[in-house]
């Protein structure tokens, strides 16, 4: 959720620096709120990141882990359906790795000290590191991306993680687009960092929206024999035509935070007749850039500049781009927080096709930790997304207060397609409610034709 409005602070120049050393050669804006040459001692049993987000076959995957143990042990699995074990190694050499107070800004800068060379058994996906330290039995998550091999075929389907909006929620050293610890005033930080540990990585946490919420829908098309090629939005923001050749987009959960060339790319995607399968809620609702050299990603409020380009930042709403004249739908705070089950619209439309559902007929419910299809975050039609011709609300969410998600369908003239259910939780009824599962298959099935 957003919908943070902060409290101007006055802006400050000081030397930017790493999690070992000062590095002179760099300047960043930001006010002073702690001594940036004090260390941080690390008292975390065990955790990690890796120095991408995403590799491809024949990469090597460094991993950068701080323990408390002269040793620790790695996992390294495939969220899917089952989960398949690719790597693992006990007794590995720890070592401790400590910080500053604006690592979460800037990045940890710690040492490497377990590699890993990507297989070309790996199948592409959403993949998990635990890190456990054998002396307390505690545990660390890494979650990073493997693509395709750079030589192999494109599959029909793509599918985008929500590496942004993972990292925007990420705490870790004080700092995230939602909190700030170093002063009281201040709200969020407006830089942060992908370079340090991500508690909101790990895989196996129930229900929430982050990259344990992406993990229904990958073990969900495992179950029903899709395949297909995972990214991050890294990749995204790196390869002007990585969409080219897909049949279908699949957006994940809650693809919150986009920059313009994320924008720009799945839009010119779908106006040249791209599919988009938009299974999630509250997607491209703030701008943001990156600095793909210290790999930062940064958000400026209410239409200030933004330090990387001097580009206006806010709301892409607000600066003329409004997101539902791409996904249909776009964010309001009606029934947030609240999760129930859609109500049928329109039953002959071909989503619904051997559903046996009638009009008014509900669907999406017993969804496990959420309760509902249709919940945490909702989408809604917008006089924007009106003006799309051929758009159809087909389901709408029947949480209260007009607070449920719009289900909606539109095609371009150039023969897009794009499905948009406008819900974070829909995902999480893939595995438990036949009739959503059946609903997303018809749309896969048809995108992929």
């Amino acid at each position: 959720m957003k919908k943070l409005i902060l409290l101007q602070t006055t802006i400050l120049s000081i030397v930017f620096f790493s999690c070992s050393k000062i590095n002179k050669d760099d300047t960043f804006t930001h006010k002073k709120y702690c001594d940036t040459t004090e260390v941080i001692i690390n008292q975390a049993s065990i955790e990690g990141y890796t120095h991408k987000m995403s590799y491809q076959p024949g990469e090597k995957i460094e991993f950068k882990i701080h323990t408390l143990s002269p040793v620790f042990n790695i996992e390294i699995f495939r969220n899917g359906s089952p989960n398949a074990i690719v790597h693992q190694q006990n007794g590995i050499e720890g070592l401790r790795q400590n910080y500053h107070c604006y690592s979460y800004s800037y990045g940890c800068n710690w040492q490497t000290v377990y590699e890993v060379t990507v297989e070309a058994s790996w199948k592409s996906g959403l993949y998990s590191a635990k890190l456990v330290n054998p002396d307390d039995g505690k545990v660390g998550w890494i979650t990073f991306v493997i693509k395709k091999d750079a030589l192999a075929p494109k599959a029909d389907i793509a599918v985008l993680a929500s590496t942004n909006t993972w990292n925007a929620y990420n705490d870790w050293g004080g700092g995230s687009f939602y909190d700030f610890e170093m002063d009281e005033n201040v709200i969020s930080s407006e830089n942060i960092s992908f370079q340090r540990p991500n508690k909101y990585a790990d895989p196996t946490a129930r229900g929430g929206h982050l990259a344990a919420a992406e993990t229904y829908l990958m073990r969900w098309m495992d179950d029903n024999g899709y395949k297909w090629d995972q990214y991050s939005e890294h990749d995204l923001m790196l390869e002007e035509n990585l969409l080219t050749g897909y049949k279908t987009i699949v957006l994940n959960s809650h693809p919150e935070y986009y920059t313009k060339e994320m924008y720009d790319r799945l839009y010119r995607y779908v106006q040249n007749g791209g599919h988009v399968a938009y299974l999630g809620g509250n997607a491209i609702w703030s701008k943001v850039v990156w600095d793909s050299k210290r790999d930062i990603l940064e958000i400026r409020r209410n239409k200030q500049r933004h330090t990387f380009t001097s580009e206006l930042g806010g709301l892409w709403r607000d600066l003329g781009m409004p997101e539902s004249t791409l996904m249909g739908v776009q964010y309001d705070e009606r029934g947030y927080l609240t999760w129930h089950p859609y109500r049928v619209i329109d039953k002959n439309f071909w989503v619904f096709a051997n559903t046996g559902l009638n009009k008014n007929d509900t669907f999406g419910e017993g969804c496990p930790d959420t309760g509902g299809a249709s919940g945490h975050e909702t989408d809604k039609v917008t006089p924007d997304s009106q003006k799309i011709p051929t758009l159809k609300i087909i389901a709408k969410g029947t949480n209260p207060n007009f607070g449920g998600a719009d289900m909606i369908y539109y095609e371009t003239s150039t023969g897009g397609k794009v499905f948009s259910v406008g819900s974070i939780s829909y995902t999480s009824c893939l595995c438990c409610d036949s009739i959503v599962s059946k609903i997303t298959r018809n749309v896969l099935n048809e995108f992929i034709k």
